[in-house]
């Protein structure tokens, strides 16, 4: 508990993956992870600069939205 609330949490799951081919599952994995990465960022960013709770709010509203 001791490292509770020290870092920023990314949540990711994998429900909504339903693939009937390998390639195709890996591609989707591929092109999450790859936007992961550029969301993580801003995030990153936000939580070292003072603006994190605003930052994960327009994230958790964009990403929901295109979802």
């Amino acid at each position: 508990m001791e490292k509770q609330g020290e870092h920023p949490v990314i949540y990711l799951t994998f429900k909504d993956e339903k693939h009937s081919e390998w390639e195709n599952c890996k591609k989707s994995f591929s092109n999450l992870f790859s936007r992961l990465y550029l969301e993580d960022v801003p995030i990153q960013e936000g939580y070292t600069k003072g603006y994190y709770n605003k930052i994960i709010e327009f994230m958790r509203n964009l990403l929901s939205g295109g979802l």
